[in-house]
């Protein structure tokens, strides 16, 4: 079965870094997957705004209210989402939002 939220978070990672999942693991930090790729560049300025734009270019996310609700602070060290885990579990929500719009745009179907 195909996980959604995986899926569109590993483009959107690809997007913000050009890492593949071979290249990170679900416990890894976001800030060292963007210091591995961008070392001179700072994560809690640069790296955070691009994640959310690369994150917020693709529909799944851009109309989800889990993803909307993300703050910068919650990226910054010491913020609740450190890890590509704790991201996947926050963006979770984003399934029943894409659902839920697909649903409202199907046909009324009444006989």
């Amino acid at each position: 079965m195909v996980d959604p939220t995986a899926d569109h978070m590993k483009g959107a990672i690809f997007r913000w870094v050009q890492k593949t999942p071979q290249q990170y693991a679900f416990k890894s930090r976001l800030r060292d997957i963007w210091d591995s790729k961008y070392p001179s560049v700072d994560y809690q300025t640069e790296g955070i705004r691009l994640l959310h734009y690369h994150f917020g270019e693709d529909p799944f996310f851009s109309a989800c209210p889990s993803f909307q609700g993300i703050t910068p602070g919650e990226l910054v060290t010491g913020g609740d989402l450190q890890t590509v885990e704790q991201l996947y579990y926050r963006l979770q929500g984003c399934v029943q939002t894409q659902l839920a719009q697909d649903f409202a745009q199907e046909p009324d179907k009444k006989a």
